[in-house]
């Protein structure tokens, strides 16, 4: 990573971590029942813009059938 450190901030709570550390993060598709459309692309499945999504070097999308 270009910054070397990464910032985050929940509930008050400020942590700053460096790039060393594995950052794992989750989140749910915003489509309108929740659910993961394999239609749609990552970007509109989870409204995360594409210069957020590139910072990840590995991405992997679980799906309960």
């Amino acid at each position: 990573m270009e910054q070397q450190t990464v910032c985050s901030a929940k509930a008050s709570v400020v942590g700053k971590l460096n790039a060393r550390t594995t950052v794992i993060c989750a989140c749910n598709p915003i489509t309108p029942n929740q659910k993961y459309d394999t239609s749609l692309d990552l970007e509109t499945n989870t409204g995360l813009s594409i210069p957020l999504l590139t910072r990840f070097d590995l991405i992997l999308i679980l799906q309960d059938e």
